[in-house]
């Protein structure tokens, strides 16, 4: 099965968020360049802050979630301990993306419920939705 390699960060000049190959180019010993790259050819610069890895899912309706997506659980009870809100992070500890949940302490897991969960926002653009 072959993997998805894809990125998306926001436009230096207008905050647009871009999908592509992610890079980084020198221009002088102390300064770098970022580019979003599509269909082998340059899209736009990119502010290096936003850059967010494809994590090679999708959501229950099909849309791609990305590394910092906040992502709601749809499948909850009213009566229940289960994380409902939570945010996609790379763990480098362990090499892979996890959820972290904001709702139960200590409480990080993989995409198990990867049909049941649905991208709602992201941490630059709506970190309201994870505040407490």
């Amino acid at each position: 099965m072959k993997r998805e390699i894809l990125f998306r960060a926001k436009r230096l000049d207008d905050g647009k968020w871009l999908e592509g190959y992610y890079a980084e180019f020198k221009q002088l010993p102390n300064s770098c360049i970022y580019y979003i790259y599509k269909n082998h050819t340059l899209v736009d610069d990119v502010d290096p802050s936003t850059v967010c890895q494809y994590t090679g899912l999708t959501d229950k309706n099909g849309k791609r979630i990305f590394e910092g997506d906040i992502i709601k659980r749809t499948d909850l009870h009213i009566l229940t301990e289960e994380p409902s809100i939570g945010f996609i992070e790379y763990d480098t500890d362990n090499t892979s993306f996890l959820i972290h949940w904001t709702d139960v302490v200590n409480y990080s897991a993989t995409f198990t419920w990867k049909d049941r969960i649905e991208v709602i926002g992201n941490t630059f653009d709506n970190p309201e939705l994870i505040e407490k």
